[in-house]
């Protein structure tokens, strides 16, 4: 049994499932975030690994070797086959568009603007199914809006199954670059983008970087 120590969020976590998945052995992972409030989705995600155990921790476990969320530094699995199921039985062809990633308000928030995401739904030549769980954009239409109504599961199924993603730098992004998913990304950390896609098998499928601090 192998023992790791991981700190992070949503994208994070994903990342590490990565790197996980190169591991045969049973793994505890003692996961620390301050933000207690992801304990479920983060859970969740780690669930798509079934021989992995998730323990959160109140101070990281320094005692213990780190999985770090640099897809750099470690062999990983950036081309998952997740043979998951969606609830949602959405006709192709259709885009994924998830206005909102990060967390719920803080520095490291990515938010699409408004008039972008109309301009978005608007132009797609195919359907767009709008993915995420912020409240603000439950009542966005022209779009099939699934908006907190979907579990991790439910949201990498329906990704893989996309023609093209558009979103924020995070956990949705991830999913669809690892899927193989033509993908558009809005960015607020420069670092983030050069640990997690720039230098990686990822960027062949980013079609597009914008940094969100100029638009």
């Amino acid at each position: 049994m192998l023992r790791f120590r991981i700190q992070g969020t949503l994208g994070d976590t994903y990342v590490v499932v990565c790197k996980l998945l190169k591991i045969q052995d049973r793994v505890i992972v003692y996961h620390h975030t301050i933000h207690k409030y992801f304990y479920g989705l983060i859970t969740e995600i780690y669930g798509l690994v079934k021989n992995v155990e998730v323990r959160f921790t109140n101070k990281p476990r320094y005692d213990l070797e780190e999985l770090t969320t640099n897809c750099h530094d470690r062999d990983m699995e950036f081309f998952p086959e997740w043979k998951l199921n969606s609830k949602y039985d959405i006709k192709k062809p259709y885009m994924i568009v998830q206005p909102h990633a990060g967390k719920p308000s803080g520095g490291n928030t990515k938010i699409l603007p408004d008039y972008m995401i109309q301009e978005i739904l608007l132009s797609s030549p195919i359907k767009c199914v709008l993915l995420g769980t912020s409240d603000r954009f439950t009542n966005v239409g022209n779009c099939v809006n699934l908006i907190n109504k979907t579990s991790i599961s439910d949201a990498v199924s329906l990704i893989q199954n996309a023609e093209a993603f558009v979103g924020p730098e995070g956990l949705l992004a991830y999913v669809s670059l690892s899927s193989r998913i033509n993908s558009t990304l809005y960015y607020i950390e420069p670092a983030a983008i050069e640990e997690k896609i720039i230098g990686t098998p990822w960027k062949k499928y980013c079609s597009s970087l914008i940094d969100m601090r100029f638009i």
